[in-house]
């Protein structure tokens, strides 16, 4: 298809835009033959699943914003954000909930990061006096 369509625009009875270049047209069409037309839905199917991790909230953030730009979704919208504390360690999720206002993204994002670092605190606390209790 693509050589008869470059036959006719030797022979002239094709014309080419103004602002491409046959190269240019011959290679978005290549392209378009092989797109996989289910991205945004594969995309979209992995921020349904995504789960923070090891307890890396970073991470979690990270990973659950670039999959929210790949599917074009606007991260302070309501089901957007219910996927955000879906995807959270519940008792993370729970802590966020009664321990702050959250009515966006940012707010959930800083708030799950200031939550964790207190459970993290919280963790290396109890390990040292676990191990070393108080002398009463």
């Amino acid at each position: 298809m693509q050589s008869k369509w470059l036959q006719d625009i030797k022979e002239g009875t094709e014309l080419l835009s103004r602002t491409r270049n046959a190269w240019q047209v011959v290679k978005h069409n290549f392209k378009q033959a092989f797109i996989d037309y289910a991205v945004k839905e594969k995309v979209q199917d992995k921020l349904h699943k995504l789960r923070m991790k090891e307890g890396n909230i970073d991470q979690y953030i990270a990973d659950f914003q670039l999959l929210a730009m790949d599917t074009n979704v606007d991260l302070d919208e309501l089901t957007v954000l219910q996927l955000f504390y879906f995807g959270l360690l519940t008792g993370l999720a729970e802590k966020c909930i009664f321990n702050d206002s959250l009515n966006d993204f940012d707010s959930w994002a800083k708030a799950a990061q200031k939550n964790q670092r207190s459970w993290l605190l919280l963790q290396t606390l109890k390990r040292k006096v676990g191990n070393n209790p108080p002398p009463q």
